[in-house]
């Protein structure tokens, strides 16, 4: 908890260090960093059909002045320098709670990165697609429940998040644990 890992929206070297040694010497099953107000960046590799099958969550500390565009910027900067398959992000423990729409598919909450592209505004979400590129080339997509920062426990941020699982699901992007596992 004395070593930072996210300074002006970007991971600390030290972070990347870290996180790069424990990608590359398997078997990784999980692994945690976290900084001194309590944000937390958790690495699972599922050791499912590829040991290669890492899944990052970022849990963000609880401030009242969360910048939405900085933690957006960190989680680009995050899948350029990585290039994850999946990430997620949620707050108020939206997964642990149950808020979500299918028990056999990964939980969104507020946001998921998916490592294909489906291109800007994919299946009519507008702003809420987001292509990711890495040298000018996409490389996956974000997609955002809801634009603003996210409530896992406001009925209404629950209900947009348990939409867009619903369309992604429907469209066959939304992943179901035996894809990963």
């Amino acid at each position: 908890m004395e070593k930072l890992i996210i300074r002006d929206e970007k991971l600390t070297d030290k972070a990347v260090y870290f996180l790069k040694k424990d990608l590359t010497s398997h078997p990784l099953v999980s692994k945690t960093m976290w900084s001194e107000n309590g944000t937390q960046l958790i690495v699972q590799d599922y050791l499912g059909s590829s040991i290669d099958n890492f899944c990052f969550s970022l849990v963000l500390a609880k401030e009242d002045d969360i910048d939405v565009r900085k933690v957006m910027n960190l989680l680009t900067e995050m899948i350029s320098r990585f290039e994850p398959k999946i990430i997620t992000l949620e707050t108020e423990d939206y997964a642990l709670k149950k808020r979500y729409v299918f028990p056999d598919r990964l939980p969104i909450g507020w946001l998921m990165y998916i490592g294909h592209a489906y291109g800007e505004g994919a299946f009519d979400l507008g702003d809420r697609a987001i292509d990711v590129n890495k040298s000018g080339e996409s490389i996956g997509t974000l997609f955002l429940s809801k634009e603003g920062l996210f409530n896992g426990e406001d009925e209404q941020d629950i209900k947009s998040a348990n939409d867009l699982e619903t369309l992604l699901a429907a469209h066959n992007v939304l992943p179901t644990y035996d894809e990963i596992f």
